[in-house]
């Protein structure tokens, strides 16, 4: 944001000092008041544009989403910040010494009153503003391109333009997955056509399945319980559910370790809730993963690329644990194919009266 900032300032800058001797008003009195109290609110509206540009790349990229409502509710929170929140907030610190700055931290804290009502009015009054998922290779396409407008000058900036539209390229067509597993192998989501994704629980993660939405585009979530005709959702059992893709696939979910042969033999991709060692399925052809996967590895997104165990493409959150902070991973109950710790049952003793005498 900051250097984004920075460049259209010198652009702004270069382009007035060249109209400057061009204009027989800049130097009259009234003009240029008026034109001076215009370029404020324009500036501050200008400031707001240029950083929130800026940084919706990166914000599409983390958390799939950006902000629509952003500029406008920037500017109208603008003038309590600048009239009231900053100026109280200098002038407390200088009151401080002499223990009178009571006055002002309380019109600061009416300033702080507005900004967080306009921020919460613009929320209720603000789109989703879901971005879907930005592959890494339209992030990149995406910082070269602003790199390139930052630093260059003169019209070699106009070079960043071929960038910024590749990097809209390769956002819109994106490749999305197919299946998506969370962290805990305990929800599982199935995607189908026309934004709908289908997911194993009735009562799912309110916080995964909302990203799932937002990274994906899914605007419509399909529990197992809701009577719909949809031939992609899952039905349910005790503890076992099955799905069917797009493409004929059948993915399974277990939670009895005692019916997974059968769920190897009825499905093409069956995902275990407990820890199973690759060999699993056996020689059965369905491809698995399990507990101990996901615990070493994270998050699944699953791409289909043909029919049979072969055509998986599985990318885990942590593919590799070269990282100080994901070794642990690898320590895990799970991740060494064994149960869920169960506390052992305490022992209770009980009082008994001694006999009399």
């Amino acid at each position: 944001a900051t250097a984004a900032l920075i460049a259209c300032y010198q652009m702004y800058t270069e382009r007035r000092i060249r109209l400057l001797h061009l204009d027989p008003l800049e130097h009259r009195f009234w003009p240029k008041a008026w034109r001076q109290a215009l370029m404020f609110f324009v500036g501050l509206a200008a400031t707001s544009l240029i950083a929130g540009t800026a940084t919706a790349i990166y914000s599409a990229y983390h958390f799939n989403r950006i902000a629509p409502m952003g500029l406008f509710a920037n500017l109208a929170a603008m003038p309590a910040v600048s009239i009231i929140v900053m100026p109280m907030a200098l002038l407390s610190v200088l009151l401080m010494p002499f223990g009178l700055d009571g006055i002002p931290l309380f019109l600061m804290g009416k300033g702080v009153d507005v900004m967080l009502n306009v921020a919460d009015r613009s929320a209720a009054l603000s789109p989703l503003g879901a971005s879907g998922l930005m592959p890494g290779n339209a992030l990149l396409a995406f910082t070269v391109g602003l790199a390139v407008f930052c630093l260059l000058i003169s019209r070699m900036r106009l070079l960043a333009l071929p960038l910024l539209a590749l990097g809209g390229f390769l956002t819109f067509t994106r490749i999305l997955p197919d299946v998506m597993i969370s962290e805990d192998a305990k929800l599982v989501a199935v995607l189908g056509g026309q934004g709908k994704m289908a997911v194993n629980r009735d009562r799912p993660s309110r916080f995964t399945s909302e990203n799932w939405q937002r990274a994906y585009l899914a605007s419509t979530l399909i529990l197992p319980k809701e009577d719909v005709e949809l031939r992609k959702k899952f039905e349910c059992s005790e503890s076992y559910c099955v799905a069917e893709n797009q493409r004929g696939l059948r993915i399974a979910h277990v939670e009895d370790r005692d019916i997974l042969n059968a769920a190897c033999i009825d499905a093409n991709l069956v995902i275990a809730a407990f820890p199973v060692p690759k060999w699993g399925c056996g020689k059965t052809g369905a491809y698995l993963i399990s507990a101990r996967d996901l615990a070493r590895k994270g998050s699944a997104e699953i791409y289909v690329e043909g029919e049979g165990a072969t055509g998986f493409n599985v990318v885990y959150a942590f593919p590799n644990l070269d990282r100080p902070w994901h070794q642990h991973r690898a320590f895990s109950r799970a991740a060494r194919n064994k149960e869920p710790y169960q506390p052992k049952p305490k022992t209770v003793y009980q009082m008994t009266t001694p006999p009399n005498g």
